[in-house]
Order: C-alpha cells, then structure tokens, then sequence
C-alpha cells in the first residue's frame, strides 16, 4: 500500500483545470434528471355527516353506474300517477340495489330507519342519522351548489325529496322524485312519450316517480334555497381506500 501512497497524495493536490469562458460555453449542455411530478394525494370521500355538500364535491365521487341503475328501474316503475311516488320510488331502489338486500318490499325500508309511510320521510330520516345515508352510499347535496339545467345530464340519478305543501305537492305526505336524462325520453312506451312529449318544455328537468314529467328549472332554483322544502341525495362510490 505504501507504495501507491505518493499517487494518491499526489492525485489529491492536483488543482482542477481552469476553464476559459469560451471553452465554458463550448461544453455540451449538462443532462439534468427529470423532475417526478408532483401529485395531491386522492382526498378521501365526503364523510356521511348530514351536512349538505357542495355538489362540485359529490361530483368527484359520483357513482354513474348507480345512478343509471336508479334511472332505468324508475322508468320500469313510472306505471302513471296513481298517488303513491314513495311506494314506486321504493321499488325503484330496490330493483337498482340500492337500499340492503334485506329490503325486499317497499313496506320493508321502516326495517332499516326509514319512515315508509310518506315521501318526506325519507329526507327526515336520512337527515337525521348519517348512519343511514352511509348504508345506503348517498350523499346529501346542498341544492343552491347545483347547476340546474335541463341539458346537464351528470345530474341523472339525483334524488328530489319536497317537504310537505312545498311546491304545492302533498301537505301530509310531500313528494319524492329521481332526475333522468332527457335522452331517456325516446326508450319510453310510446304512450309515455306521446304524454311527455307535449309537456316537457325546454325549461324543464324530466323527473319520475311512479309518473314522469318535467321539473321547472326556474322553481328548483328557487326551493333550493329552502333546504325545508328541497332535499337532494346523490349515489356515491365510497368503496376505493382513498389516503386521507
């Protein structure tokens, strides 16, 4: 080893070379390494609290498959209005999976906490206990964050529950009704079409219950300002682990 030692020290004192400016600027262009991009950490779901979220928020964790889902079994359930949304509404979550197996009856939702008497039922309860809107993966959404539009089909699957006397609906029962896509409109029975047609004015959403017909955009607008008078629930997917 002594040997190399004079090398070394040698090789240690050697000043570095002094470069020029214009051998400086003769040099290739040093490769930096590309910098990994910076990403937000997915946020976690909105939490079941009862509090009304804005509707940009529900957005993100939108489930579309469920919501199809509800508005194809409430087409199957729009039979003509005969007085009993709640009883039809019912029938359309359960056919789209979306209250517990468990259910198997419209009668049978009083089983998980929720009144299966009168459509405004459904909003009390679900206010009332977060518990309930987590079992049955809904949201609640603040209604004046929405952007009521008859063209806006991301709002298909939206739940409408009015208070009772709002809107001129039942004074003891209110009313409960699911947002659909305007495109729907051409898959109906034709004397669903024939009856919708004339009266689906271009200022309007289309909404069923155990009928379907149009929801002025004008008045959504305004109840939503009425959380007494408007309830709104969105179908959410909350099953991805998401890092808080």
């Amino acid at each position: 080893m002594a040997a190399y030692l004079p090398f070394a020290r040698t090789y240690e004192a050697a000043p570095a070379a002094a470069l020029t400016p214009e051998e400086l600027a003769s040099l290739p262009p040093r490769a930096l390494p590309q910098a990994l991009p910076i990403t937000d950490p997915p946020k976690p779901p909105p939490q079941a609290t009862g509090v009304a979220w804005a509707w940009s928020t529900v957005l993100s964790y939108l489930d579309p498959s469920k919501a199809a889902a509800m508005a194809s079994a409430a087409q199957k359930a729009a039979v003509g209005f005969i007085g009993s949304c709640y009883e039809y509404f019912k029938k359309g979550l359960i056919w789209a999976g979306v209250l517990p197996a468990g259910v198997r009856t419209p009668q049978e939702i009083g089983e998980i906490g929720i009144g299966s008497g009168s459509a405004y039922m459904f909003a009390r309860d679900l206010n009332r206990d977060p518990k309930k809107l987590e079992r049955l993966k809904l949201r609640r959404v603040d209604a004046k964050t929405i952007e009521w539009a008859p063209a806006n089909d991301n709002l298909e699957g939206l739940i409408l529950v009015w208070g009772r006397g709002c809107n001129g609906f039942n004074a003891d029962h209110g009313h409960i009704e699911l947002v659909m896509s305007r495109r729907r409109v051409p898959t109906f029975p034709k004397a669903m079409q024939d009856y919708l047609k004339p009266r689906l004015a271009a200022t309007e959403m289309l909404v069923c219950s155990d009928g379907c017909t149009g929801r002025s955009v004008p008045v959504l607008r305004r109840y939503s300002t009425r959380p007494e008078c408007l309830s709104v629930y969105a179908p959410v997917d909350v099953s991805p682990q998401t890092v808080p």
